[in-house]
């Protein structure tokens, strides 16, 4: 009797554990033509993260940058109804370069990375469809605490 072929999965999980966290940000006179706003603002958080899943980037370091973007709040968000996003954000990875790039609306950002600093978040889990060659957009990204159980989360 044969057995039936599932699909492929179309998207995958990681989950990865936050080392390192560094913030930087910026603020200046907006040198850009194509911006109203007379300013400038950068909010970044970056830091090392240990892939736990999935198994075959499991134990290799993946460089984050998270972006605080203004725009992203609920209130600036209508202007952008017209353009469907491709994602929240990339992940590459290659033989020698794992990155994975996002951003937050600017007031998560924040308080993500004072999380991170505390001790209190200690976990990025990613959804993103399964790898193209080499990269892929970010559906969603989601942050735990220390009463995450990794382990238990991927089997």
């Amino acid at each position: 009797m044969a057995r039936a072929k599932t699909a492929p999965p179309s998207h995958e999980e990681f989950v990865f554990e936050v080392r390192a966290p560094s913030w930087s940000y910026s603020f200046r006179l907006q040198h850009e033509k194509h911006h109203d706003d007379p300013y400038a603002e950068r909010q970044a958080l970056e830091f090392v993260a240990l892939c736990l899943y999935p198994d075959r980037f499991k134990g290799r370091e993946v460089e984050v940058r998270l972006y605080g973007e203004r725009s992203l709040i609920e209130v600036d968000r209508k202007w952008r109804r017209d353009e469907a996003p491709k994602g929240v954000g990339t992940l590459v990875a290659t033989k020698t370069k794992f990155e994975l790039w996002g951003a937050l609306p600017s007031d998560a950002c924040w308080q993500i990375g004072a999380g991170m600093a505390a001790g209190a978040v200690r976990y990025l889990l990613v959804n993103a469809p399964v790898f193209a060659p080499k990269h892929s957009f970010i559906n969603s990204m989601s942050f735990e605490g220390p009463g995450f159980d990794a382990h238990s989360y991927v089997g």
